[in-house]
Formats: C-alpha cells, structure tokens, sequence
C-alpha cells in the first residue's frame, strides 16, 4: 500500500501541481488494484482542504480534544464515495 504521508505540506508550495500528483498517483494506482493512503494534518472540515481530496474515496476526520485532564478523541467519516450519509 504507498502512502503520502504530510500531504499538506506539499499543496502549500504549489497546490495546483500538488492536486495534480494525487490525482495522477490516484488513477494510476487504482487503474493496478492499489489502495493508496494519504495523510495530511489539515481540519477536516475546513474548505481550504477539499480541493485536493476531491480525488477521494474515502476521508477520515481523528480530533482531540482536552478539556480539563480529560482528553477525548473522535472519528468521523467525512466521505465516503457512493456512501449515503449516515450523520451522528
């Protein structure tokens, strides 16, 4: 399985060239049975970080939060390709 680890640093340097890589690994990959994972440690919810995972099947949100001691953690399933939403 490749994986492109801290992708976001590399749409800050040049984002149209770094949406073109995805999207060009992602295609090849999948056109050879691949399952490609990239990671990147933008907000999952903020629309500056949707243009480059429009290739996406599937994007997953991890939080964290601390809130006195107590730290609590999440998952979300942002999208899921062909997936209808099941919100909660």
């Amino acid at each position: 399985m490749p994986l492109a680890d801290r992708c976001r640093a590399c749409t800050e340097v040049d984002p149209q060239m770094a949406r073109q890589f995805l999207h060009d690994v992602g295609t090849t990959l999948s056109l050879q049975g691949a399952t490609t994972l990239i990671t990147s440690e933008a907000n999952s919810h903020d629309p500056l970080f949707y243009p480059e995972m429009t290739t996406a099947d599937v994007i997953i949100g991890l939080s964290h939060d601390l809130v006195g001691v107590r730290q609590y953690r999440g998952v979300e399933i942002i999208k899921v390709r062909g997936g209808a939403p099941l919100p909660g």
